[in-house]
């Protein structure tokens, strides 16, 4: 059996204790991190409420992710914060505030503003468990809190916290893994005026009034895509809003929603940035974050963000939906000095309170618009004002892809704002609204297509591109994944309003293994006890989890099996490449159309669930002599080409030719012992990570294999350098 465990930040990735200075007193605290990733829309949630930027790797920046198997890409940079407002408020040692605010993020979590209470990952069944030769495989852990079968999603957070001006706020967000609801996540917030201004449970103001309350949230998200490739920072994110009153939005009446995409920009003067298109190779530049040989021109950012409101009180005493909240909508600069809080500073509290308040005057910007509504809307002020036409307009489009002006993205970039509010809530009052986040874009093939037609015109950016019987430019085909997010509002608002009722697919196999051998690899899976499911389908790819450039990153179907199969051997294989796998429960055709959910349709459980992380690869048979053994390869030379080495791993090494159950003990030059494997699967093959028995990755140098052959007690000693 292979020993080389796949290294774990803890058993708690989801309960790192994250240290931070700088509070008012000094404090150390802990801030819990969770990800919600059963469906494609992947996001890392903390218990304090906000995603700040301080969070050092391997928790920083990449915290949401569509498609979430595309790690490499995918990954979005988020700074959030959530900043609860009030007027005319005293606190508890009788100091009165004109305007109080308790701030969380963008740059820290501010725990001496927000209090945390325990968070929780709820699961409606239990984790599914994937091994690789016989070690679990994953990309993150993922520990739940426990399991409540009655909960109406696949996974659940509940998290809140009390804060200094009274108010404790308390959410619950929902991921499905429905393949027609997992690219969005919906958050219900409830804030209460419950007069616990900090950590332990004791009132301080049990009969304060909350004046007119503001609620405010922002996110500064830097769409990656294909960082570096595309020869423009990560600051170039653009923002359009629509259910503000300002312009007709036809087939989009009734939403309210931001909408974010990688802008132009000018950096790269031959191409138009929209889309990320792929220009040039990624090798020696991790930032790149896309394979070698990826360079076809594949739109790497072919896609679009959104935060769309779904329900906002109108009062403490009327929970009826509000269509004018959000009250204010806006933008400010990620750079902007009320996104660095200074704890206790009443005049950065009461510059920020203004930028919230619909009525009031911030000293910068002035009102951000005569009803509270920022208008022209920020990409509106980026783009040129010809052909005019609203939102719901070809014109848009064509405007939107000839943005060239990039000076709005500087100082930090821009960062959308919406506030709730003004709420006056009474001791024990509260407001409650529910949003959702999610992503969508062109699918794999789409975005490789059209990129590939995009790069070989030599960027014509007037270019028709025909896909599938439809014809637009590059910039068409990207903007126009608006209609995607479109349908996923529209979806998910039929999600909220049915009380989250829609259709489950199967649930997934409770146990996936995934064995290699000298001949095949073995599949095998066990179902759960309640299991309803009609069949199996088996996809493989190879090289790369994310899926293999010369397949176009598409697994593919190996298998479909029926409702009793739980072993498939997969014998079309070929020894030196890697394989990655997943399995899909498939159930019954689909009748219940909740939600928007397609009849007719047949849904299938995630593959997020089964998804294979590390390789499975054929094994030569046990060597015959112990002076065939070898070690692949040697030198071990980092900068060399990734071919000569292994194209799925960087730091990994072979053992050739080995008997069948041996130890392998490896030594340094001074016969330091490094780390030792138990080799015990039957095959010639086994491989190492180039990681200490700490998990350290070894240094450049010269190392001593120690080789048992545990039959006949025979001994081989190999020697080998590593140069990074």
């Amino acid at each position: 059996m292979n020993r080389l465990l796949k290294p774990l930040v803890g058993t708690a990735f989801a309960l790192v204790a994250l240290v931070f200075f700088g509070q008012p007193t000094e404090v150390q605290a802990q801030a819990e991190l969770m990800w919600l990733d059963v469906g494609d829309y992947h996001y890392r949630y903390a218990s304090t409420g906000t995603e700040p930027s301080i969070t050092r790797p391997p928790f920083r920046a990449r915290v949401k992710y569509w498609p979430g198997i595309y790690a490499r890409e995918g990954g979005t940079h988020v700074r959030s914060r959530h900043y609860i407002g009030v007027k005319d408020f005293t606190d508890e040692n009788g100091q009165p505030w004109p305007f109080k605010v308790a701030r969380a993020g963008p740059r820290v979590f501010d725990l001496g503003e927000h209090f945390a209470l325990p968070m929780e990952l709820i699961g409606k069944f239990d984790k599914p468990d994937v091994f690789v030769d016989g070690f679990q495989s994953f990309s993150r852990p993922t520990v739940l809190t426990r399991v409540d079968p009655s909960i109406p999603s696949d996974r659940m957070i509940v998290r809140g916290a009390n804060s200094n001006v009274g108010i404790t706020w308390e959410e619950r967000i929902y991921a499905f893994s429905n393949p027609y609801h997992d690219d969005y996540h919906i958050r219900e917030m409830t804030w209460t005026n419950t007069g616990n201004v900090d950590a332990d449970e004791e009132i301080e103001l049990p009969d304060q009034t909350a004046n007119e309350m503001m609620l405010s949230f922002a996110a500064k998200e830097h769409l990656w895509g294909p960082r570096g490739v595309t020869g423009a920072g990560v600051s170039g994110t653009m923002w359009d809003y629509v259910g503000d009153g300002k312009e007709p939005l036809g087939k989009w009446e009734g939403i309210r929603a931001t909408l974010g995409w990688i802008g132009n920009g000018t950096n790269v003067s031959f191409l138009n940035r929209i889309g990320g298109p792929i220009w040039r190779g990624g090798r020696g530049n991790a930032n790149y974050r896309i394979t070698e040989g990826d360079s076809i021109g594949r739109l790497g950012g072919a896609y679009m963000l959104t935060r769309a409101i779904l329900h906002a009180d109108t009062s403490p005493s009327d929970p009826t939906n509000d269509p004018g909240q959000p009250r204010t909508t806006g933008y400010t600069r990620g750079g902007e000095s009320n996104t660095n809080p200074s704890f206790g500073d009443a005049e950065q509290m009461t510059n920020t309170y203004h930028f919230m308040h619909p009525d009031l005057s911030y000293a910068e910007y002035g009102n951000p618009g005569t009803d509270g509504h920022s208008f022209p809307h920020e990409a509106d002020r980026s783009a040129p004002p010809e052909p005019a036409g609203p939102f719901d307009s070809e014109s848009w489009y064509e405007r939107m892809g000839a943005q060239t002006d990039v000076s709005r993205m500087r100082s930090g970039g821009i960062v959308p704002v919406f506030a709730f509010g003004p709420y006056t809530l009474p001791p024990g009052g509260s407001v409650s609204a529910v949003w959702i986040e999610g992503m969508h874009g062109l699918n794999r093939d789409v975005s490789v297509a059209v990129g590939k037609a995009y790069k070989d015109s030599g960027y014509n950016d007037t270019l028709p591109i025909t896909y599938n019987g439809q014809t637009h430019t590059k910039n068409r085909w990207v903007l126009g994944t608006r209609d995607s997010i479109h349908q996923m509002i529209r979806r998910a608002t039929a999600n909220w309003e049915s009380g989250y009722n829609i259709p489950h697919p199967p649930l997934p196999p409770r146990v996936f293994n995934v064995q290699s051998g000298s001949d095949q690899i073995v599949l095998s899976w066990e179902t759960f006890a309640n299991a309803n499911h009609t069949g199996f389908e088996i996809w493989r790819t190879r090289n790369f989890y994310e899926g293999n450039v010369d397949d176009r990153w598409e697994y593919q179907l190996i298998a479909t099996l029926g409702a009793e199969a739980r072993e498939y051997a997969d014998a079309d294989v070929v020894r030196g490449i890697s394989y990655f796998y997943y399995i899909q429960s498939v159930g019954q055709v689909n009748s219940d159309g909740t939600g928007m959910t397609p009849t007719g349709s047949v849904l299938k459980s995630s593959r997020y669930y089964t998804q294979t992380y590390d390789p499975a690869f054929l094994k030569r048979p046990p060597g015959g002599v112990m002076s065939d053994v070898r070690v692949v390869p040697n030198p071990y030379v980092l900068e060399s080409d990734q071919n000569i080495r292994f194209p799925d791993q960087q730091d990994k090494l072979a053992f050739f030719e080995i008997p069948g159950e041996c130890t392998i003990q490896i030594f340094s030059e001074l016969g330091e012992s490094i780390f030792t494997i138990e080799h015990t699967d039957g095959t010639g093959d086994e491989f190492w990570n180039l990681t200490t028995e700490s998990n350290q990755l070894i240094t450049s140098g010269i190392y001593f294999a120690v080789i048992t052959d545990l039959q006949t007690g025979e001994k081989i000693i190999k020697k080998f350098v590593i140069i990074r």
